[in-house]
């Protein structure tokens, strides 16, 4: 079989879309055509998460300790925190506590080593950083 490599134009193409907060979603491709008459190929593909600067500025003077953690962290902010939550990196909840105070201590002794983020919340927004447990 003799094959020819022709270059094709590169078209480009974006698809915003909203998601809750919580949870793991899976991105599909499908593309249809003759038999052996069409080839697909995806490459630089990228997800970005939207911030409201507004709400990232508002929760910005928050402080966690000690990181890497071993069986407690403490969490604080200028600003009443009002829930904290833990996901690991497949985006699935592992802990997470209401509060309503400035300064909150998470028992994390009984999460596995490795690295997560944490999302601290107020009233005015929210603030998500990474966290390593030991």
């Amino acid at each position: 079989m003799d094959e020819e490599i022709v270059n094709y134009p590169y078209e480009t193409a974006s698809v915003n879309f909203t998601v809750a907060a919580d949870g793991i979603y899976y991105v599909a491709f499908r593309a249809f055509s003759d038999p052996d008459q069409f080839y697909l190929s995806l490459d630089n593909i990228r997800f970005t998460k939207a911030i409201l600067a507004t709400d990232e500025e508002k929760s910005s003077a928050i402080s966690y300790y000690p990181n890497p953690a071993k069986n407690n962290l403490t969490v604080e902010n200028s600003q009443e925190l009002t829930n904290i939550t833990i996901y690991d990196l497949a985006g699935k909840v592992v802990l997470k506590q209401d509060a309503n105070s400035k300064n909150v201590k998470l028992d994390v002794s009984k999460l596995a080593k490795g690295v997560y983020m944490m999302r601290a919340a107020t009233k005015e927004g929210a603030k998500t950083v990474k966290i390593i447990k030991d």
